[in-house]
């Protein structure tokens, strides 16, 4: 987000460096998606849910 000059820092709200997609759904202890960014890619109903519960702040 603070790559297209949406946020000013790019630390995740965990603490974490850099608030990546990747980071998003794979590591972060907040927002982690269990099945991974593959179960992101099958765009389930679990997944689409999960997307919408998000709370990142732009």
């Amino acid at each position: 987000m603070s790559k297209w000059g949406l946020k000013d820092s790019p630390t995740c709200d965990c603490g974490h460096d850099n608030q990546t997609i990747h980071h998003i759904v794979e590591d972060c202890p907040k927002r982690r998606f269990n099945r991974g960014i593959e179960g992101i890619h099958a765009a389930n109903n679990e997944a689409i849910e999960w997307i919408r519960e998000q709370d990142i702040a732009l």
